[in-house]
């Protein structure tokens, strides 16, 4: 087998390096991101059995290797420990089942056997950012569904697990609601009032409906006045309301619009001053309901803690945004599956009304599996 490391801007250049360099059947062990100098830069280990037997580049490669198996390993083991203390029996079964799958995955349990073509699928889906568990079951799921004969193709086991992901998808669309007063919530800087402001103009514009704004942001400096200029392009009418009395009396002026989209100020949900207020509006208010609004830019564990901390909201879908600043997109995957609802759209640019992509199976699955769609 031999083994190589890359440093790449991003993990689709190296990607492509790793398959010139290596051919189509390298797999990846491990990416990483790292900082040396002004760029940022992706190391990425891969592997490629020729038929011998550690033909390494090197042996700072071959200790690498070694050490990113064991990384790997290491990390399911503490996720075993951790469900075995969170979760029941059932899960704990299934988990077990997973690591077991992914032994026989990448070859642990049987001597002499090499990176075969669904160790490729678990790398691959790691590599575009998909959870290390998430990806054991994905791996499990083609793994049942392929006959022996293909088994032993690795385009027939990707576009399975391609299939795999999009009908996850599919189970959480099916709870998809569609609301009359939809209110965009979010920590700062995710991106909720742009994101409002192409909602409205995909209402008013597209959908020829007629559509209210109404912001409760009167926290920042000049919010409102920025979500006025968007108002004014549009054409559509802004209230701005303080307290759950004024916002009443903004429904009460929008009663005959088809849709009223609402812009909420980006606290903690451990803020008090407002977390008790939205709360509040959001339980009185008769056909609303809530997007989360999330930044991909954000590490998966900054995205989980701001789920937890947004629990109390009652949110039907989520929007995923700037897409346009991130290149791995399988924190997408991990988020949907962990709270188990849809997305709505997705942000992929500033520009007010063009940047926002209706979210369905298809698109996401693509998406995350880093391939293109429309």
């Amino acid at each position: 087998m031999q083994v190589k490391s890359y440093r790449a801007t991003s993990i689709r250049e190296a990607m492509a390096r790793i398959k010139e360099d290596l051919g189509p059947e390298a797999v990846v062990l491990s990416s990483k991101r790292i900082s040396e100098g002004p760029i940022p830069l992706m190391e990425v280990l891969a592997a490629r059995d020729d038929g011998r037997t550690a033909v390494m580049s090197g042996s700072d490669d071959m200790a690498s290797a070694l050490s990113a198996l064991k990384r790997e390993i290491e990390e399911l083991k503490e996720l075993k420990r951790e469900w075995s203390h969170q979760e029941g029996a059932a899960e704990l079964t299934a988990l077990k089942e997973g690591l077991s799958a992914l032994f026989d995955v990448i070859g642990i349990r049987h001597q002499g056997k090499s990176c075969g073509p669904l160790a490729r699928v678990y790398n691959r889906l790691t590599a575009e950012g998909i959870a290390k568990d998430q990806a054991v079951r994905i791996a499990e799921s083609v793994r049942s569904q392929a006959s022996p004969g293909e088994g032993r193709s690795y385009e027939i086991l990707w576009e399975r697990a391609k299939g795999v992901i999009e009908d996850h998808m599919k189970d959480s669309w099916k709870k998809s609601v569609q609301r009359r007063i939809k209110f965009l919530v979010g920590p700062t800087g995710a991106g909720k009032t742009t994101t409002l402001a192409k909602l409205a103009a995909r209402h008013r514009l597209e959908r020829k409906q007629s559509v209210g704004v109404v912001t409760l942001d009167t926290y920042r400096i000049a919010a409102p006045e920025q979500l006025k200029i968007y108002a004014d392009i549009i054409d559509v009418p802004l209230a701005v309301a303080a307290d759950a009395s004024s916002f009443r009396e903004a429904l009460g002026v929008f009663a005959d619009r088809d849709v009223i989209l609402v812009d909420t100020p980006g606290t903690s949900m451990k803020d008090d001053r407002f977390s008790g207020t939205l709360k509040e509006i959001l339980s009185s208010t008769d056909g609303g309901g809530a997007d989360l609004v999330l930044s991909v830019t954000e590490s998966q564990e900054h995205l989980r803690r701001t789920i937890e901390r947004f629990e109390g909201i009652r949110y039907d879908s989520l929007i995923f945004t700037k897409i346009d600043e991130e290149e791995r997109y399988g924190a997408i995957y991990n988020i949907l599956r962990h709270v188990g609802k849809p997305a709505h759209v997705i942000a992929n640019g500033q520009a007010v009304p063009t940047d926002l992509i209706e979210a369905d199976p298809a698109r996401v699955m693509a998406l995350v599996v880093g391939e293109r769609f429309h």
